[in-house]
């Protein structure tokens, strides 16, 4: 993680100097204590391109990287953020290398140890990478994310901190919150990527999803991680049906099937464990977002469920109305697959 960290810095002092220009003239807009939003809305009314790149700089100099103070300089984030949405086109336009360049600033900043100042690093993170709407941003950013995710460690005690840190988190810090934003991330990253990529660390969204179940984390990163499962489900749902190549539509069962296995008993767990009821909905959302991507490629050979007996359970026990509508219909698809499959 340390190495990560030292290379993602390096790498945004690199990307730093890819997005500036070689002026010397400091714009004072941000610094200044400028609405971050507002700088976007008035870079995306301007009608020259000059007008839209010129914040764009400022933003790209103050960011700090390496060893420099992050404290209170959250507005540049902001701002850079708005900036990619409001003008994507215009920055891509006028230089082709700057979206890249951005990423990799952005991720080094999700580096720095600053609460406060990652959590919004994290939020422009996940910005920049659905402007752009860049495949190749997922291989640039995904391996990181999964890394900075894994080093948040659940204790003994049942809390989350971060494995990578000597220092305690600043006061009314929650490492749980950073997980929450990575996974939000992740989210992003699906929707720009490529299928075949997605497919190559299929194993990896797997683990994460698992790790991010774990009753040590608050039901938010639980939400996030139903939210994220779904956009996931539907990307792999939109290219099994897109896509020609028996190969990927292979490899796309066997991912939904790996999924569908593996995470259906946590999302029950969470059920049990989370008495709030927009959890218990969103979970239920899930199991059926996966039972559907299941039936729709099903095994040749009924294999078993060992948690059958507890989806009927909470069936039966749920509270919510709506959470026990979703549940009721993934145990009858599943039911009626039962008895298709069964000779």
């Amino acid at each position: 993680m340390a190495r990560r960290t030292v290379v993602l810095e390096q790498r945004g002092r690199v990307s730093r100097a890819a997005v500036e220009s070689p002026e010397r003239g400091r714009h004072e807009l941000v610094r200044r204590g400028g609405a971050s939003k507002g700088i976007g809305t008035r870079a995306a009314g301007a009608t020259a391109p000059e007008r839209r790149e010129q914040p764009l700089r400022s933003c790209a100099r103050d960011v700090p990287v390496g060893g420099a103070r992050a404290e209170g300089k959250e507005a540049l984030l902001n701002a850079l953020s708005a900036l990619c949405t409001s003008c994507h086109e215009t920055i891509s336009a006028l230089n082709p290398d700057a979206p890249s360049a951005i990423l990799s600033l952005v991720s080094s900043a999700c580096t720095k140890k600053a609460q406060k100042y990652r959590e919004a690093a994290f939020c422009c993170l996940e910005q920049v990478i659905e402007a752009f709407n860049n495949p190749e941003f997922f291989n640039m950013v995904f391996p990181s994310l999964l890394e900075m995710g894994k080093s948040l460690a659940p204790t003994k005690s049942g809390q989350i901190s971060s494995a990578s840190d000597d220092k305690a988190d600043e006061p009314g810090s929650s490492p749980a919150a950073l997980h929450d934003k990575i996974l939000s991330c992740v989210t992003a990253c699906i929707h720009v990527a490529s299928i075949r990529d997605i497919l190559e660390q299929q194993k990896d969204f797997i683990d994460f999803y698992f790790f991010s179940l774990s009753p040590s984390f608050s039901w938010t990163v639980k939400m996030s991680v139903f939210s994220s499962t779904k956009e996931l489900c539907s990307k792999l749902h939109s290219s099994a049906n897109n896509l020609q190549e028996s190969s990927t539509h292979t490899s796309i069962t066997a991912f939904v099937h790996e999924l569908f296995y593996t995470l259906t008993p946590e999302l029950l767990k969470s059920l049990r464990t989370v008495k709030i009821g927009q959890v218990h909905i969103a979970a239920a959302e899930c199991i059926l977002a996966l039972t559907n991507q299941y039936t729709a490629s099903p095994p040749a050979q009924w294999t078993e469920l060992s948690f059958m007996t507890e989806l009927l359970d909470l069936c039966e026990v749920e509270k919510s109305e709506q959470a026990k509508s979703l549940l009721k219909k993934s145990y009858d698809i599943l039911h009626r697959l039962k008895e298709d499959i069964k000779p």
